[in-house]
């Protein structure tokens, strides 16, 4: 097939509408993929960060008038695993008794008494998703509430989602595929009773102008059905050529005999007439000589009178 008859080929055409509504397809597939990975993966750490901060609460403890901190070091190694942590802890009267004093948090008492507040920040020039709760001191010495503040940074999560894109991009690519390949089969299926009609037409004789054979799809029954009527009509026509050119012949073939026979030869005829009419006047000069002239005659060849 040359590259000019691809525009006319309804495999191609029907490929070429396919994959462009199938890279469509895999484009919103793909960012809905990446959304839903982002969003995944940022509730996993959440929940991590979170028990994270509630776990730090519980281990923050009053001894000898003072808040003292027992980190869980299992809690922040898990954390810490793939990002960097960060942790605070801020007793009733503002003093940082463990931690990071620089690390901030903007969420309100209210918010934080009520549960773990997660927001975005930023730390150290590094993206950090941070936790905020706030623990009540029931000691006497020491009475308030205690405010606690884990930081962790997101390369962990982002490289989750990026993971979880890959794999559902990977799912896409190959369910478009298969769907291309199955469509690519679809149409070549579709099209083998073109292919029949193709085949019984190349297979006539030129003189064979009956209908088709083959029984077509609905699609195409119309088209079949012109396609029959013309050849209908055709070989009215080639049969009507036909008795006209016998006909002629026929005519042809009377004209070339009549003309063979002597007797129905026009010129013959005008010979035989005009021959006859010599013959006519010479026998009425011989018949007019009389007697007289017959010895003479005779004479002349070589006989006597007598």
């Amino acid at each position: 097939m040359r590259h000019s008859d691809l525009r006319y080929s309804l495999r191609v055409r029907i490929i070429a509408v396919l994959s462009a509504v199938l890279a469509l397809g895999a484009v919103i597939l793909g960012f809905a993929g990446w959304r839903s990975a982002s969003i995944a993966a940022q509730q996993a750490y959440d929940r991590m960060l979170s028990g994270g901060a509630i776990q730090i609460a519980e281990n923050v403890y009053v001894q000898g008038g003072v808040v003292t901190l027992e980190p869980p070091v299992s809690t922040i190694a898990a954390l810490a695993a793939y990002d960097l942590v960060f942790y605070k802890v801020v007793d009733p009267r503002g003093v940082v008794v463990a931690g990071y004093e620089d690390l901030a948090s903007e969420a309100g008492p209210e918010q934080m008494r009520n549960g773990v507040v997660i927001e975005d920040g930023l730390y150290q020039e590094q993206p950090v998703r941070i936790a905020t709760v706030a623990k009540q001191i029931e000691d006497p010495a020491v009475g308030g509430w205690v405010t606690i503040v884990l930081a962790q940074t997101t390369e962990a999560r982002r490289a989750l989602a990026r993971d979880l894109t890959l794999k559902a991009l990977g799912v896409i690519a190959a369910m478009s595929a298969l769907a291309l390949l199955a469509t690519g089969y679809a149409v070549t299926f579709a099209l083998k009773p073109l292919t029949r009609i193709e085949r019984e037409i190349v297979g006539r004789r030129p003189d064979d102008l009956r209908p088709l054979q083959t029984e077509p799809p609905i699609e195409i029954r119309n088209l079949v059905h012109a396609i029959d009527d013309f050849m209908r009509r055709l070989s009215g026509s080639h049969h009507g050529d036909a008795t006209l050119h016998c006909r002629c012949r026929a005519s042809d073939t009377y004209a070339a005999g009549g003309a063979r026979r002597p007797g129905r030869n026009p010129v013959g005829d005008a010979s035989v007439a005009a021959k006859g009419r010599h013959g006519g006047a010479h026998s009425g000069a011989d018949d007019r000589a009389g007697p007289a002239h017959r010895p003479a005659a005779r004479s002349r060849h070589g006989h006597s009178p007598g």
